[in-house]
C-alpha cells in the first residue's frame, strides 16, 4: 500500500509497533459521523415509552445501553458484575445489549448466575440502535480494548452520555467528566460507579450529552472526513504523474 490510514491515535500506534510501518506511509483520518437532526422532546419520551414496552420493563425506570458484538473484546462480563454491585443501590436501573456474538449463551447463563437476569434484556442484532439511544440514559463500553468504537459517536449525537473504559481510541473520542465518564478496564466497582453517577446525576448527565452532541459536530462531521480521503487521493494521484 502506498498509505495506511489510521482511524486514531491508538490505531496509528498500533501500526507502527506491530507493522514496522514508516510515519509517512500512515495516514491518521478519524472517523466521521452523519449525525442526525436530534429528536423533538415528543419523538423521546415515544421512544422512552415504546422500547420499555417492547422489553417488558417498568414505564419509569433508568436504562443503560450497550450495542456491539458479543465478544470477549467488549467486556460484557464486567457489565454483569457491575449490574449485580448496583442491584442494591439502584434496583429499578435496568440494562438493554445489543448485539450478537459467540459469547451471547454464556452471558446469558451468567447473567443468571450472578442473580441479574430479571434486570437485563438481550434484544439480538438490532437496525435500531438509534431508536434505542433515544430511550435510554446512558450508553456503556466496557471493552477490554478499541480501534475506536463508533456507537460512541451514535451515542454521544443522540445527546446521551457515556461510561466507557479508558482503552485504545476511547479517550480520543470521550472527554472525560465532559462528554462522559472513563474507567479502568477489567474494573466492574468503577463501571457501576460511573453508571451510579450519571443515574443519580440527571442535570450532569444531560449537560454531558449536550457536550458529546457538540463534539460529534465539531470534531467527528462525515463532511470532514470525505475532505480528508478526498485529499488523500489526490496527493497520492499528484505523486504518482510526478513520477
Amino acid at each position: 500500500a502506498d498509505r495506511v490510514v489510521a482511524i486514531s491515535e491508538a490505531v496509528e500506534r498500533h501500526l507502527r509497533r506491530t507493522l514496522l510501518l514508516a510515519p509517512p506511509r500512515v495516514r491518521r483520518i478519524l472517523y466521521g459521523y452523519p449525525a442526525p437532526a436530534p429528536r423533538s422532546p415528543e419523538e423521546i419520551r415515544e421512544a422512552r415509552a415504546s422500547v420499555r414496552r417492547e422489553f417488558g420493563l417498568p414505564g419509569d425506570c433508568p436504562l443503560a445501553l450497550t450495542a456491539g458484538r458479543l465478544t470477549r473484546q467488549k467486556g460484557l462480563s464486567d457489565l454483569l458484575r457491575a449490574a449485580a454491585l448496583l442491584a442494591g443501590a439502584r434496583p429499578d436501573a435496568r440494562y438493554v445489549i445489543a448485539g450478537r456474538g459467540e459469547l451471547g449463551d454464556a452471558l446469558l447463563a451468567e447473567a443468571r448466575r450472578l442473580g441479574v437476569l430479571p434486570l437485563v434484556r438481550f434484544a439480538g442484532f438490532r437496525r435500531d440502535v438509534d431508536r434505542l439511544l433515544a430511550a435510554a440514559d446512558l450508553l456503556v463500553l466496557p471493552s477490554h480494548w478499541e480501534g475506536f468504537g463508533m456507537v460512541l459517536l451514535a451515542a454521544m449525537a443522540a445527546g446521551r452520555p457515556v461510561a466507557a473504559t479508558r482503552v485504545g481510541a476511547i479517550p480520543e473520542v470521550v472527554e472525560h467528566g465532559v462528554t462522559g465518564i472513563l474507567v479502568p478496564p477489567r474494573d466492574p466497582d468503577s463501571l457501576a460507579t460511573a453508571v451510579l453517577k450519571v443515574l443519580a446525576y440527571p442535570e450532569e448527565a444531560a449537560r454531558m450529552g449536550r457536550a458529546g452532541r457538540r463534539r460529534v459536530l465539531e470534531v467527528f462531521p462525515i463532511e470532514r472526513a470525505v475532505e480528508e480521503h478526498r485529499d488523500l487521493y489526490e496527493a497520492l494521484l499528484a505523486e504518482k504523474r510526478r513520477r
